[in-house]
Parts: C-alpha cells; sequence; structure tokens
C-alpha cells in the first residue's frame, strides 16, 4: 500500500535525508494552504502548527508503508514530530493547481524544541539554508 506524504527540509531533494526517499514516486512540488511557521533547528527545520508569515513550499512523494515507517523513525514519531493530515497546494502556479489532504510532520511542543526567533520568514527551507547570512552559501 502507498500514501502521499508532504515534505519540506531534510528529507526534500538535494538534502542528505533524501536518500530514504530515492525509490519513492515524486508527485510535484507544493505549497501549505496555510501560512505555517517554520523554525531552523540547525541540521534540520520543523513546522509549527500555528499561524505563520508564510506558506511552507515542500514537495509531495508517493511512498510505500515500509518507506513511511523509515520516515516515522527518523522524525521521532510521535515524540518529537507529529503527524497532520493538512490542505496542501499541488502544482502551485500551474494549469494543474489542485487540494489535497496530505500528511506533514511537525514539531511536537512537548519536545522541548520551538524557538520562534529561528522563523525561516518565506517558508522556503533550501534558500534559508544556502543563504550567506547561514553560512551553507555555495554561489
Amino acid at each position: 500500500m502507498t500514501k502521499r506524504l508532504f515534505v519540506y527540509g531534510s528529507l526534500k531533494k538535494g538534502f542528505g535525508n533524501h536518500a530514504l526517499l530515492e525509490d519513492s514516486l515524486f508527485i510535484c512540488k507544493a505549497l501549505t494552504i496555510q501560512p505555517l511557521v517554520l523554525i531552523d533547528l540547525g541540521s534540520f527545520p520543523a513546522v509549527l502548527m500555528e499561524k505563520g508569515e508564510s506558506q511552507v513550499s515542500g514537495e509531495v512523494y508517493e511512498v510505500t508503508d515500509s518507506v513511511f515507517e523509515s520516515i516515522e523513525h527518523l522524525e521521532g514519531y510521535p515524540s518529537f514530530y507529529n503527524r497532520t493530515d493538512i490542505p496542501v497546494l499541488l502544482n502551485p502556479g500551474t494549469d494543474g493547481e489542485t487540494v489535497e489532504a496530505i500528511p506533514i510532520y511537525h514539531l511536537n511542543r512537548e519536545s522541548g524544541y520551538g524557538d520562534r526567533s529561528q522563523v525561516v520568514k518565506d517558508g522556503i527551507w533550501q534558500e534559508h539554508v544556502y543563504s550567506k547570512d547561514r553560512g551553507y552559501y555555495h554561489g
């Protein structure tokens, strides 16, 4: 059985944990419908399920149950991250735009993390990671 999953950080193409998705079907780029808070936790981001300034940019994949279980382990579900189905805009900015409820991992507030001073204001993790200000800039 397969299911769809919205990813926005280290599981996206070009990041270290994407290897978990290498055999999964990439569906499309996507945005959260609701503006949410995306924060920088150092080597990875986290979404806070509260109103933010920007939609969160991500990718949607079709994953098998075994891949889903591996990702649950990576995300520390349910102690570090929780998982919730939220409305996501698929193929934003194209003629094929649609909305679908898709699971997203978000920070469990009881984990003790979540400093709002580390907000990724534009909701785009890869631009934040490779910015001159953060130190990973390769331009």
